[in-house]
């Protein structure tokens, strides 16, 4: 069941780094469908328009229901902004890193330049598994120095967050020296793995044959033919590539696929893509799972291309890498 799990959620990512990144080449290529010309020109200018932008406020409203005698309702709900990336590059970004034989390697000091971030998440439906009603997260990313703010964290987790003795207020520390250390250690442990490969622009506009795109007002809503297309020889042969083409937990997956929806939803807001949405239903038995399997995600943005930069919090400790690493090892103890 792990691995059927890990399967859809690789292809769920796969899905999503598709659509988000159309809006981030330089020359976007956009499903239309059977859209009018008209349409599909407003459309391709929304995310030629979007992908311009290089800050934006946004907030996250989503949920997970898995389904089983574990069952579980998983809500997040986050705000937040960010300067010094493009608005539509989370896809690009994420596909391209997952298809690199050490992803790490591409992230360094330098990749953080330039770019800072702000994330407030909530994460609820954890009683069973943290004792408390939801997971708060505080984080910043400024000059490449990653921030958390302790003292929320350890609240929202109760006798937990307690006995866990966590710092108080926020804390940062350099994630360029991170990246820089954890590349050096995964480039060995990655020598002897198979080089994954990136769909090129024209395999994946292949790909888009199994998308219908519908309009209601100033919303564009594609829906994926997920068992067509994963059964196109172009996903058969990254799958093969993996290893899971043909055995018999992916054939169940892939089965599950038929009836299964995936839709991605995008609402145009003054020219920009204001809103975007991933609606995924799969039936839990080809997970060995009874129930339905749900992922419904909406993003919103504002303040396209005027967001200020984030600051770095006010009185924050920030100490080297290795010796926030020390001190967590401690506190695992």
């Amino acid at each position: 069941m792990k691995f059927r799990l890990l399967l859809i959620a690789s292809v769920v990512m796969l899905l999503a780094g598709m659509i988000f990144s159309v809006g981030a080449q330089d020359a976007p290529f956009v499903p239309c469908g059977d859209l009018s010309a008209a349409d599909c020109d407003e459309l391709t200018a929304a995310f030629v328009q979007t992908s311009e932008a290089t800050s934006a406020a946004f907030t996250i409203d989503g949920a997970i229901s898995i389904p089983g005698q574990m069952a579980m309702e998983i809500t997040l709900t986050a705000d937040g902004s960010f300067s010094g990336a493009p608005v539509m590059s989370v896809g690009t970004n994420a596909t391209t890193l997952a298809a690199s034989a050490n992803p790490l390697a591409m992230l360094n000091a330098d990749s953080l330049d330039g770019f800072s971030g702000e994330l407030n998440l909530s994460i609820g439906g954890l009683e069973s598994t943290l004792g408390s009603e939801s997971l708060e997260l505080q984080l910043a990313l400024v000059d490449g120095i990653g921030y958390i703010n302790f003292g929320a964290l350890s609240e929202s987790l109760g006798a937990m967050g307690t006995q866990l003795q966590l710092p108080e207020g926020w804390a940062g520390t350099d994630l360029g020296e991170a990246l820089e250390m954890f590349a050096g250690m995964a480039a060995g442990a990655m020598e002897d793995m198979p080089e994954q490969t990136v769909m090129s622009p024209e395999q994946m506009e292949g790909l888009m044959q199994y998308y219908t795109v519908t309009r209601d007002g100033d919303t564009f809503t594609m829906s994926v033919n997920m068992a067509g297309m994963m059964s196109d020889p172009v996903m058969q042969e990254m799958l093969e590539a993996q290893g899971s083409a043909n055995n018999e937990a992916s054939q169940a997956v892939l089965e599950g696929f038929e009836d299964a929806t995936f839709e991605i939803s995008y609402t145009l807001v003054d020219g920009y893509i204001g809103e975007m949405g991933v609606l995924v239903e799969i039936d839990g038995s080809s997970m060995d799972l009874d129930g339905l399997f749900v992922i419904d995600l909406t993003i919103a943005f504002s303040e396209i291309g005027t967001a200020a930069p984030v600051t770095a919090p006010e009185g924050a400790t920030v100490v080297p890498f290795m010796q926030a690493m020390q001190a967590f090892g401690g506190m695992m103890q």
